[in-house]
């Protein structure tokens, strides 16, 4: 499930590529004194992602922009939701970083997905291929690096889907 917010800018900010920390440490501190109050000091993976604030460029008082945050756990996203309500309710300002806004709208999106998708990325997926693996996906000799090569297009699209089953096992 996903939440898409829409936030009106409150303060005049350039663009900057360094507010991600600033906005997970407002995703987490929407969860304190909730069942998931305890999921920053949590090990492993958090089971929650957000997008950029977008569209991306310098922010004017009064542009609107917008905020994905989806998860698997629908009971996540319902408590973030109740939290993000409560604040716009209050007209609370939300202040992530340098930026200031004022929540607009909240909205859960449910996507449903077909048997066969396309699925488009905004930010590269980087997939890593490490040494034991290259004589199994046929990656060309001059290619070869010592530890691993990154998936390119010139590679198979196994290596690709395989590698990524992997890592997503992992985590």
């Amino acid at each position: 499930m996903r939440l898409l917010l829409k936030l009106k800018s409150l303060k005049d900010c350039a663009y900057l590529l360094k507010y991600f920390n600033k906005l997970q440490g407002f995703i987490y501190n929407c969860l304190k004194e909730t069942e998931y109050s305890i999921l920053h000091d949590k090990k492993g993976y958090k089971f929650f992602c957000f997008s950029n604030i977008f569209p991306i460029g310098d922010i004017k008082v009064g542009n609107e922009r917008n905020l994905v945050i989806s998860s698997p756990d629908k009971i996540f996203i319902r408590c973030l939701e109740n939290r993000l309500k409560e604040l716009a309710d209050e007209k609370k300002i939300i202040n992530i970083g340098e930026y200031q806004f004022e929540i607009e709208e909240i909205s859960k999106i449910r996507v449903k997905l077909n048997r066969n998708f396309r699925l488009f990325s905004a930010t590269p997926i980087i997939i890593r291929i490490p040494e034991k693996n290259y004589d199994k996906y046929g990656i060309p000799k001059k290619f070869r690096k010592k530890s691993y090569v990154y998936w390119r297009p010139q590679y198979s699209f196994e290596a690709f889907v395989k590698q990524l089953e992997e890592n997503l096992i992992k985590k």
